[in-house]
This record gives C-alpha cells, structure tokens and sequence, in this order.
C-alpha cells in the first residue's frame, strides 16, 4: 500500500492505494483476489477506513479483481499518476453487533 500521487506535481495525495503486479504465468489463479483481500484486511487493522485501487481503462482482470474485493467503481480519472484511469474505492465496513 502507499499514497496515490497527485497527477501534476506528483506529490502524495491522501488517498491510500492497494495494488497488485503478477507475472503473466500466475494470472487467473485468483492470486491478486488473495493478496488484495489481505491487504485491505491489513489496512483495516491498522485503522484505515477508505482504500483506493487504480487501474488502466483496458485492464479488465484487475477491474474484475477490485469488484470481487467488493470495491465501488468510481468511474474515470486522471486525479492521479498523469494519466487517466478506473478508480475503485473499498470503505471499511462497521463491525456487525451480536
């Protein structure tokens, strides 16, 4: 995980990122789907709330990665990294009672 930068000036926004980068030879083992949940279950640990993802537009596998995680498609945006993409968002859910 780390901060998304800021499309301009590269500076480090206040959104936190998870991502994922896998050779081709593991692709559609359902490997990115387990390390991106553990990573939100980490981010939850240490107290995040909002987590962000950022995809290239033709990048289907990993949009599909971000909506299996449960994470909100927020459309396109070229907020971060100069260049536009499909941004997803994961909020981190209430803990249920009882």
């Amino acid at each position: 995980m780390k901060l998304l930068p800021l499309s301009g000036s590269g500076e480090a926004s206040a959104d936190t990122e998870v991502g994922w980068h896998l050779h081709s030879e593991a692709w559609g083992n359902g490997y990115a789907a387990e390390a991106g949940q553990r990573l939100l279950d980490r981010a939850w640990k240490h107290g995040l709330t909002t987590v962000y993802a950022v995809t290239y537009p033709e990048n289907l596998a990993s949009q599909a990665v971000c909506r299996r995680l449960g994470m909100a498609h927020l459309g396109r945006t070229d907020r971060y990294n100069d260049v536009a993409c499909e941004l997803f968002r994961a909020d981190r859910q209430s803990p249920r009672l009882g």
